[in-house]
This record gives C-alpha cells, structure tokens and sequence, in this order.
C-alpha cells in the first residue's frame, strides 16, 4: 500500500475542499494512502473479500450436502376435532386445555 504521512502540514497549502472546514491558523496532519492493485482489499473482517466469498461458498456447501443427507420427515393428519384458533395467547392455551381433557 502506498501511504503517505505529513505532520504539521500548512492548512493553506490543502485543496480548497478540504481546507473549508479546519482552522488555517493551525497546521494538520495528513494521511494519504492508496491501495497497490498488487494488495488485496480487506473486507474488514480481518480477511480479504476473495476469503470471505470461500467462506461463504463453503457454508452454503455444506449447509447444502446436509440438507440431502438429512431424512425427509412427513407428519400424520391430525385425529379429532381441530378447529383454528385465533387470539391472544390465553384462549390458544384454553382450546389445547378443552382438547386434551376430551380425549
């Protein structure tokens, strides 16, 4: 990475976008720095987005071979009376209570 640093440097000698808003009477510091093409760019995570996408693809991979290798699972039709039920959660507890002291 090319970096350049000035310390104290005149405020008035900064292009006019940048000098608007610092005080000229006072010096700054400037840091420039500009990625080589060479140099990776960081996704700052701590890896390069070239990682990042690996670690994605391999996730998604093996979430994929996972959800193949797993059984499929069918559930039976409900037995007896159901009914839908609809409001706060004390009356969905209240049907469930009636439902099971039927059986």
């Amino acid at each position: 990475m090319n970096r350049i640093v000035r310390t104290r440097y005149p405020v008035e000698q900064l292009p006019k976008d940048l000098r608007d808003s610092l005080d000229p009477s006072r010096p700054a510091t400037v840091i420039v720095e500009q990625p080589t093409e060479a140099e990776p760019v960081s996704n700052g995570l701590g890896g390069t987005y070239a990682d990042l996408i690996e670690q994605f693809r391999s996730v998604r991979e093996r979430l994929e071979t996972e959800r193949r290798e797993r059984p499929l699972i069918r559930l039976a039709e409900p037995e007896g009376r159901l009914r839908k039920v609809h409001g706060d959660g004390r009356e969905v507890v209240d049907h469930i209570r009636a439902m099971r002291d039927d059986e």
